[in-house]
């Protein structure tokens, strides 16, 4: 307990300790590291907006529909699937079968143009890491919608003759944008946390892969000070988020 103690102090200073494998100060290793896992978090963030949005909103249009069941089907199935295993099933198929997106690394050495490489290496990472957020963030927004559209202003804008586009957009996806924001909170945490698993499977050189190499080589000062930059990211993203949400909803901020 005494380590430990003396080990919280120095956190408390900005001292994340010394690295026994590299022997060089944890924060500079996480600093090292941190712009990776942000360009992984910002490409499966991308894609956990791009898909869960459009998705939740046009099943719950189209409730009960063939595309409602095809679609919530595959995503209940998508999120009861083991990160680790889907992404070696990505890699199966489109690095050893297609052979047209490669299976490891952040970017090639022979490759002139780095940005198009990283992008290309970003894909099948960003897919894996992204799948059970993008899940969570459809159901919610199908279930959110369903019950904004059932509301009694969306019967009244109905008997005005308001337009199903700004009907939909204009006020039943403003009506259910804080509780997205909330979510979409809670899922950039886990995003974070979730790409430990990312980055191991696919040689991502980033703060997860660094906290696995430091447990594998039993370097408690990397393996402590990672963890901490996990927890610490969790809690300013889902702060940041009901800060948004309070800021979105005129109700709450009558309670403030």
């Amino acid at each position: 307990y005494v380590q430990y103690f003396v080990w919280l102090w120095g956190v408390l200073q900005g001292d994340l300790g010394q690295s026994a494998r590299f022997d060089q100060p944890v924060a500079l290793l996480m600093l090292d590291k941190a712009l990776n896992s942000i360009i992984l978090l910002a490409g499966s963030a991308v894609i956990m907006f791009s898909v869960g949005i459009p998705l939740g909103v046009i099943s719950a249009l189209r409730v009960q529909s063939l595309f409602d069941r095809i679609g919530m089907g595959v995503i209940i199935v998508l999120g009861m699937v083991p990160v680790f295993w889907f992404g070696l099933v990505l890699v199966y198929i489109f690095a050893l079968v297609l052979d047209i997106l490669p299976a490891s690394r952040m970017y090639s050495f022979h490759e002139s143009n780095r940005m198009v490489s990283v992008l290309i290496h970003l894909i099948l990472p960003a897919f894996t890491t992204a799948t059970i957020s993008t899940t969570i963030l459809a159901r919610v927004i199908r279930s959110s919608m369903l019950e904004t559209l059932e509301a009694t202003f969306m019967q009244a804008l109905i008997a005005r003759g308001i337009p199903a586009r700004i009907r939909i957009w204009r006020h039943a996806f403003r009506n259910i944008l804080p509780i997205t924001v909330n979510v979409t909170g809670l899922q950039i945490g886990w995003l974070f946390s979730g790409a430990i698993f990312t980055e191991v499977i696919f040689s991502w050189p980033g703060i997860g892969r660094l906290i696995f190499d430091a447990v594998s080589a039993r370097d408690i000062p990397v393996a402590l000070g990672g963890i901490l930059v996990v927890g610490a990211v969790f809690v300013l993203a889902n702060l940041a988020a009901d800060v948004a949400t309070a800021m979105l909803d005129p109700r709450r901020r009558e309670k403030m």
